[in-house]
């Protein structure tokens, strides 16, 4: 993570320079703030470190996308979950309600879209392994 971190700062010196850098510069804080979850969320065996099998899921997350990818499928079986009503629409009480506050240890639609998530990606040996990660990392 050290290695990434000196990384970003260095991105950071680059863009602080100029009006153009501005834009990529907010884009980049937004990585700041997501790069150790991600880390983590990679490590599979949270030994610290990214090996070649942990670094391969970028690649696969990246093929998801394609056709035939999986990852629509994923996202169809997240929509179906979130939308409690049927109603084909995801209103804020059906979002807010998906992801799990500090008092609600009981978000079923996180439950079911880490075993979703789990059968595209298993990052974690099992589904509720990769769920107790998103709650950790959701805070």
């Amino acid at each position: 993570m050290d290695e990434v971190n000196s990384q970003l700062k260095m991105l950071e010196r680059l863009f602080e320079n100029g009006e153009e850098g501005n834009e990529y510069l907010a884009m980049l804080h937004g990585v700041q703030k997501v790069a150790p979850q991600m880390f983590e969320l990679l490590d599979m065996n949270s030994d610290k470190n990214l090996a070649k099998k942990e670094l391969a899921y970028i690649t696969k997350f990246e093929k998801s996308l394609g056709k035939g990818g999986g990852f629509r499928e994923f996202l169809r079986a997240s929509f179906k979950i979130i939308d409690t009503n049927g109603d084909d629409q995801l209103s804020v009480d059906e979002l807010v309600a998906a992801v799990p506050s500090s008092n609600d240890d009981n978000s079923s639609a996180l439950s079911s879209m880490a075993v979703e998530f789990h059968k595209l990606f298993p990052l974690r040996k099992t589904a509720k392994e990769l769920e107790d990660f998103l709650r950790y990392a959701l805070g």
